[in-house]
């Protein structure tokens, strides 16, 4: 009696919990030490937005999307690829308020 030919696609199921754990870890470090690479105190924008990037770039190592509607920012791998709108800002941290002009 022949086995059953299975494919690796069958047989194998990622665990991707651990990978985006590995990643996002990995992505927060780089991101953090980037911020500060050049400038001794960044903003803390300039340090979110360094970590966001290596976040999403070391995702995009190890992931493909395969969502079209994604692709655009998938396919740059996260290089200066900002997940918000254009024009778009940050919500102001806990216990700051942002004015709406520079009054």
């Amino acid at each position: 009696m022949k086995k059953p030919k299975i494919k690796a696609a069958e047989a194998l199921a990622p665990k991707v919990y651990p990978l985006l754990q590995e990643a996002i870890e990995e992505g927060v470090r780089y991101g953090y030490q980037r911020a500060h690479k050049h400038v001794e105190r960044p903003t803390q924008d300039s340090i979110v937005d360094e970590i966001e990037r290596a976040v999403m770039g070391s995702i995009f190592e190890r992931f493909d999307i395969l969502d079209p509607a994604a692709a655009a920012c998938g396919a740059a791998r996260a290089r200066r690829c900002s997940p918000r709108p254009a024009g778009a800002t940050r919500p102001a941290a806990s216990g700051q308020r942002r004015s709406a002009s520079p009054g």
